[in-house]
């Protein structure tokens, strides 16, 4: 046996597993994208890769003689799996462009689901995970959710499980020059690198990148709560900020790292509005340029798709433009205009056909908005410039960068 296989096998007689190894199960799910030295350093037994049966939370590359160990904790799964289940109860619908959930004021009855997943975790594994009587396994919420909100919960936790893995192996690959990146932080450096893998070869981009993005957001919220990794990593925002960049990199325009970003988005407002609600904040949290953007391109998305009602994608609308700075809101009215309204088109995700009929709505709903609203449209400067063409019925199919 390999010197990182018996470092596991020690880990796991210390910390038995009570069900099949997940993180194996997480590997076969993501070696597709993997270069072929990783996987040739897993077939060797220099590159051990498992969960154990340790119920604080954390996962963590160590080197071992002759290569490296990746552990993943039972408590880490358990944790990424209770908080997408407490947040899944305040989705009440999902389209391709984003998640539909209740107004802030009604996620009350969520938050104490979600609030309660952290502060189990804050008083087992934060300033007193010391105690003995700490150590046990977290409660998942329990709570009725419709069976398609539970198949997205279970779907979120797996591919996030998926990604930080895919981070792990990425410290793998730094070390042994495999995959080189100009970002000096090594945290940064394994976000990226898990990214593409967990991009790689899914013909639905814009999921896997939600769930990267909600991984990052809920470490955030472990560490809010006292709980601390064996890896120093950055603050939230800086690692979301350089997803963003990755997969904007990664992508042919602005308007087609938009188009993906959506779901992404949408988890990102809707944690934002628990937060909001957990620390006792009556205002609504502002939204900066370009995730009102992207939020207001996933409305328009549904409601010419047909997903969402009329009136519910103008009175979202609306409050999505309220909480825009007034100082951005003529520049994310211009960049709706140009995306989906002016020849050329230029390269996007979204299939040409649609964006035809996306443009026709916006035009069509303009009227329909407040003075300040119609005023900002009036003012962009794309308008007056040739419109697109007519086009065929919209395609459904989403496409790779």
């Amino acid at each position: 046996m390999t010197p990182p296989l018996e470092h596991l096998a020690r880990r796991r007689k210390r910390y038995p597993l009570s069900r099949p190894d997940r993180a194996a199960q997480l590997y076969d799910a993501i070696r597709g994208g993997l270069p072929h030295p990783l996987r040739d350093l897993l077939t060797s037994g220099n590159l051990a890769i498992g969960e154990i049966g340790r119920h604080r939370p954390d996962v963590f590359t160590l080197p071992v003689t002759g290569g490296f160990a990746v552990e993943f904790t039972t408590g880490m799964m358990d944790f990424i799996y209770a908080v997408s289940r407490a947040l899944t109860g305040a989705v009440t619908g999902w389209g391709r462009s984003g998640l539909e959930y209740k107004a802030a004021k009604e996620l009350s009855g969520v938050t104490p689901h979600v609030a309660n997943t952290f502060r189990q975790w804050g008083e087992k594994w934060g300033a007193r995970g010391w105690l003995p009587w700490n150590w046990g396994r977290i409660k998942v919420p329990d709570f009725w959710i419709a069976e398609g909100a539970w198949q997205q919960g279970e779907e979120l936790a797996t591919v996030a499980e998926a990604f930080i893995l895919s981070h792990e192996l990425g410290h793998v690959a730094l070390n042994i020059g495999l995959f080189s990146s100009p970002r000096t932080n090594a945290e940064l450096a394994a976000d990226e690198f898990g990214l593409a893998v967990v991009l790689t070869n899914q013909r639905q981009l814009r999921f896997p990148f939600a769930a990267a993005v909600f991984a990052v957001r809920i470490f955030a919220g472990l560490e809010r709560f006292g709980v601390r990794f064996s890896d120093a990593y950055p603050r939230q925002a800086e690692r979301i900020t350089a997803l963003n960049n990755t997969l904007s990199s990664m992508s042919p325009s602005r308007q087609c790292f938009h188009e993906v970003s959506t779901i992404a988005v949408a988890y990102q407002n809707m944690l934002d509005e628990v937060e909001r609600i957990l620390s006792g904040e009556s205002s609504p949290v502002l939204l900066d340029e370009e995730r009102a953007l992207v939020t207001m391109i996933a409305m328009l998305e549904e409601v010419t798709r047909g997903r969402l009602p009329e009136e519910n994608f103008l009175k979202d609308f609306i409050y999505t433009a309220d909480k825009i700075p007034e100082s951005a809101l003529t520049s994310v009215t211009s960049s709706l205009l140009h995306y989906y309204t002016t020849v050329p088109p230029g390269p996007a995700y979204l299939p040409y056909a649609l964006r035809v009929q996306m443009g026709e709505r916006l035009l069509s709903s303009i009227p329909k908005f407040p003075a300040n609203l119609k005023n900002a449209f009036q003012q962009s400067d794309d308008r007056g410039q040739e419109r697109f063409p007519q086009s065929e019925t919209p395609d459904d199919g989403d496409r790779k960068l």
